[in-house]
């Protein structure tokens, strides 16, 4: 009877993934950073057969982990309830994980952070996220 529950429960969070799933470049190659959120795409729906990102952009104001050059830096977030990016809004100041991937499938697009036609080299797919006051990188987290 527990093995029927437990299966049951894992049938309703288990997302069946293509072939072509992200996998990390590097999977000890993560960035951390301290950044402000520039803009948020629209709500998409949640994970299930096909994995769905939610794209956000940050402004990145220190490396605490990691190599990236950039003042800005697009990360997708995997939406699995829908309520990942739940109360963040543009302004918000965010520590972020993030890992890199060669390949996303599928590829989300937004107005304003990603276009349709612009070529990505690699994608940043997030790990964890939350809110935090001013100047509080520390690799201690």
């Amino acid at each position: 009877m527990k093995l029927a529950i437990v299966l049951a429960v894992c049938s309703l969070v288990t997302v069946n993934c293509p072939r072509t799933m992200s996998r990390p470049v590097n999977p000890k190659a993560e960035i951390v950073f301290e950044g402000i959120v520039l803009k948020i795409s629209p709500p998409v729906a949640v994970s299930g057969r096909i994995s769905a990102y939610r794209l956000v952009k940050y402004r990145l104001e220190k490396v605490c982990k990691g190599k990236y050059e950039q003042a800005d830096i697009v990360v997708d977030h995997l939406i699995l309830t829908g309520k990942e990016l739940e109360g963040f809004e543009v302004g918000d100041r965010v520590w972020l994980t993030v890992y890199t991937v060669k390949k996303l499938s599928p590829r989300y697009n937004a107005e304003g952070i990603r276009g349709e036609s612009e070529p990505v080299a690699v994608f940043y797919v997030a790990k964890s996220l939350s809110r935090i006051a001013p100047s509080t990188c520390s690799l201690n987290r």
